[in-house]
């Protein structure tokens, strides 16, 4: 049956089952963006306000890149309450023993003759963040070392050659009920 009227503040939080979706926020862009000298560059923002402070946000991103030849790269999510602290979210690194992408969330790597190519890789967060301020999330690009290259939304080798169709890259932010 369809809610056909709302009375006073609606149904608030204790009409909520946990689980059900309180809002969500989709951002995509076809923006090129590249990193070239082992630092990280920003190619996607998103940000998020919640409406009850034991909401969960669950994060689902998609990138599309490339790079030359044999590249080594990796993408990192971060996320700042209310201009507090940037923080990358990551699963984890007590295996992890590459000291080049400490602060990395998913590995992005090219194959040889890789760079006509675009890939596509995925990373979904689910977190409680005991808050009602605004979150913002930044998503990154980093390579390993010069001179390898990581182009993001594009093949490293030509956008322009038609053997790649458009491609972009997208961040949803999703508030459940707790």
């Amino acid at each position: 049956m369809a809610l056909t009227k709302v009375i006073g503040d609606g149904l608030g939080k204790s009409g909520l089952p946990t689980g059900t979706v309180i809002q969500m926020v989709h951002v995509g862009n076809n923006t090129a963006a590249s990193s070239n000298n082992a630092t990280y560059v920003l190619y996607l923002t998103a940000a998020i306000t919640p409406q009850f402070s034991d909401s969960k946000i669950i994060l689902q991103h998609t990138v599309s890149y490339s790079g030359n030849s044999n590249a080594y790269g990796a993408g990192k999510v971060t996320r700042t309450i209310a201009g507090g602290t940037e923080t990358s979210l990551r699963y984890g690194n007590a295996h992890f023993t590459d000291s080049r992408f400490t602060a990395a969330s998913f590995p992005m790597m090219t194959i040889a003759s890789g760079h006509y190519k675009i890939y596509n890789t995925n990373f979904s967060f689910q977190e409680a963040l005991s808050t009602t301020a605004e979150v913002t999330y930044k998503c990154y690009v980093i390579e390993d070392s010069s001179p390898t290259d990581m182009s993001i939304n594009r093949s490293y080798a030509d956008p322009g050659d038609g053997y790649n169709a458009p491609s972009g890259s997208t961040i949803i932010l999703t508030e459940v009920a707790g």
